[in-house]
This record gives structure tokens, C-alpha cells and sequence, in this order.
């Protein structure tokens, strides 16, 4: 990718998150680049300027390490909350706010990653992003009931957050994906932390190709076998339902 200026909107990966995310700015800044502004080095708060991508994998992370030593080893992939203070490199040349300018091919590095966070594009040829998605609830802030209400909702929202420009298997790998964090974001809002962690224990997040197993029969195609595993990650566990007096 040729080197160039980073703005708003530019896409950034990191290798230990199932999504990308989009490089926020805040109206302070004063240098723009076809009406966006750009991004200086310094542009790398969590929360501010980087947000989460999806959900993290990496042992690093302790949330990631205490949930999967509760699933007797099976990785369960933990809400991505990023640590990081400044991007490496940047144009000297050039500042943005007393900082050197962010280019395409700086990096950053997360405390809880294996590896570096990445920009995979400038985001001069894409529209300003949208606002990002509300965070989910905070830890311990919700009843039971509250919890698994909440669970419901966000199951029912998982087809309007598919993308439904990617072939079939991308479709059910992104509906697999969004059923796990939305099964860790809801535990993990639980008071009721003893039963979060009988339920990590019990019922741990899965991986896709546990599904494709599942749900493959013989006779049916893996066009039948995605369509099942999107429309199995819309329906809850009745008798988790149970657990919480919840009847759908």
C-alpha cells in the first residue's frame, strides 16, 4: 500500500480481534485533508481514537486468560478493551497539532496483543465513519433478568449487523462471531458473577467450525449448513432461559 496520510475513518486491524475498527478523531483537531481531519501520532487513546475490534484472543489479556482457565482451557474470546498510548513512526516533516503526521504505514502496539495494530486503509477514499456502536453494559451492572433481556435484544439485532455482501460462510462466520462476544458482553455484565463463571465453564463460546460439524448432515449442502448456523445464532439456549425464569 502506498504511503499516505491517515484521517478519520481509516481502517485499522489488529490481529488479536475478530473485526476492524475505525480511527476516531475529536473536534479539536485543525488540520484537515479533503475535509477530514488528520491523524497525528498521538492520535491512539483507547476509546477516543481507537476503538474496540470485536472481541480479543490473545492470553495477554487477563479477562481472555481467567475465562478460558474457568472453561477448563477452551479459549473464550473476551470484549477487546485496548491499552496503547502512541503510534510508531510518523511524518517529522510534517506536524498535526504539534505531532508528527500519522501515515499508512505507522504501527501501534497494544499491551494485551501478540503483535501490532495495523492501518489497512488511509480512509481518504471512504466516508466519515458512523458514530460507533454503544458499548455493552458494564461489568456487574446488570440483575439476571436484566442480563438476559439484554441477551435477547442483541440476538434479535444480530441479521441487521451481518453483512450481507459476503458469500454465505463469511455471512455465518460473522453470526457465529457475533452470538460469542454477545454471550461474553452478557456474562460479563452479570452481578452474579458465580453463575457467569459456571456458565463460561459449562457452556463456553465455541468455535465456527464447531457448528459446521454440528449442524452437517448427510445430504445437505454447506449453503444449508451456514443459512443453520445463522439462524441457530439468533435463538437462545432454552434451558439457560430456564435458569434465569425466562420463557421465550
Amino acid at each position: 500500500m502506498p504511503k499516505e496520510y491517515v484521517v478519520m475513518g481509516a481502517t485499522l486491524k489488529c490481529p488479536m480481534g475478530s473485526a476492524t475498527s475505525k480511527l476516531m478523531m475529536t473536534p479539536q483537531h485543525r488540520v484537515q485533508s479533503g475535509g477530514k481531519f488528520k491523524a497525528s501520532i498521538g492520535d491512539a487513546k483507547p476509546f477516543v481514537n481507537i476503538m474496540p475490534f470485536g472481541t480479543c484472543k490473545s492470553m495477554a489479556n487477563p479477562t481472555v486468560a481467567a475465562a478460558t482457565a474457568a472453561a477448563s482451557g477452551v479459549l473464550q474470546q473476551m470484549p477487546c478493551t485496548p491499552v496503547c498510548s502512541v503510534w510508531i513512526g510518523g511524518k517529522t516533516d510534517f506536524l498535526v497539532d504539534g505531532m508528527p503526521a500519522l501515515m499508512t504505514n505507522d504501527k501501534l502496539l497494544c499491551t494485551f496483543g501478540v503483535g501490532m495494530i495495523e492501518i489497512k486503509d488511509s480512509g481518504q477514499g471512504s466516508p466519515p465513519p458512523s458514530p460507533p456502536p454503544p458499548p455493552p453494559p458494564a461489568p456487574g451492572s446488570l440483575s439476571n433478568e436484566e442480563a438476559r433481556e439484554w441477551y435477547h435484544e442483541q440476538l434479535d439485532d444480530i441479521p441487521n449487523k451481518i453483512d450481507k455482501s459476503l458469500p454465505l460462510e463469511g455471512q455465518a462466520k460473522q453470526a457465529s462471531e457475533l452470538r460469542n462476544q454477545i454471550r461474553t458482553d452478557t456474562r460479563t455484565a452479570m452481578k452474579d458473577q458465580d453463575l457467569a463463571k459456571k456458565l463460561f465453564a459449562e457452556r463456553p463460546n465455541q468455535p465456527f467450525e464447531s457448528y459446521v460439524k454440528k449442524y452437517s448432515a448427510p445430504g445437505r449442502s454447506m449453503d444449508d449448513v451456514y443459512r443453520k448456523i445463522i439462524e441457530k445464532s439468533q435463538q437462545s439456549d432454552p434451558t439457560v432461559d430456564k435458569i434465569f425464569g425466562l420463557i421465550r
